[in-house]
């Protein structure tokens, strides 16, 4: 359902932890499951949640850096990640595999062919500007 898309703006309205996830274009917002609940006394279904993530390091030592409000979580290895504050847990993605697909930063049209993808942003080709570098110089 478009409304529960981590894509969507609007999906905010349809969270219960509202406040720490982020939904939209642009926000490199990405979905993990989990059951968090802020209840000490039941436990809730497993669920997805958008977050903001990136990407450190390199091969073994890959990490994803998950913001959960202003609390920065780490997945070094796939499984369950508690939360401070929460019963429950979210679901970790191998870190390697994620890094290298889902996670991987982009660069808007691959830079058109015109340059490099440098942390997301294009370093444009002498000659080329833009945000894509489309634009000749």
């Amino acid at each position: 359902q478009y409304q529960f898309n981590c894509e969507n703006p609007n999906g905010i309205y349809y969270t219960p932890f509202s406040s720490k996830q982020v939904y939209g274009r642009g926000l490199n917002s990405k979905c993990f499951a989990g059951n968090l609940t802020l209840s000490k006394t039941s436990t809730v279904s497993q669920t997805s949640y958008c977050l903001s993530t990136t990407c450190e390091g390199s091969g073994a030592d890959t990490v994803i850096n998950v913001t959960w409000g202003a609390t920065s979580l780490q997945c070094t290895a796939a499984g369950s990640l508690s939360v401070s504050g929460y019963q429950g847990f979210i679901n970790c993605p191998d870190p390697v595999k994620f890094c290298n697909t889902v996670g991987k930063q982009v660069c808007p049209r691959n830079c058109m062919g015109r340059g490099s993808c440098v942390n997301g942003q294009c370093v444009c080709d002498s000659g080329f500007q833009g945000t894509d570098c489309g634009f000749t110089a």
